[in-house]
């Protein structure tokens, strides 16, 4: 996780409306991306990225990676009141 520290200061030192901004655009662009998938492809296991699995080379779908990015992003956009009203 030590290689992440550096964007995580990044990311603390934009405002937040910059933030919420990017969120926004990086889930359009999920969403485009998933609709880009046929049935097949979609629930197709392709990639290790995730590592999951015993050994963490089990081969994830693009629907099991979607729905985890879209719970992901779910959360945070929970949050996007809640973290406007703490920063204004």
């Amino acid at each position: 996780m030590s290689w992440r520290i550096p964007k995580i200061i990044e990311l603390s030192a934009k405002p937040v409306d910059k933030l919420l901004e990017e969120l926004r655009t990086a889930r359009a662009t999920h969403i485009d991306i998933v609709n880009n998938f046929n049935n097949d492809r979609f629930n197709h296991p392709m990639t290790s990225f995730w590592s999951t699995g015993g050994d963490g080379t089990r081969l994830e779908s693009p629907g099991w990676v979607a729905t985890k990015t879209s719970a992901a992003y779910r959360r945070a956009h929970e949050y996007d009141f809640l973290i406007c009203s703490f920063f204004t």
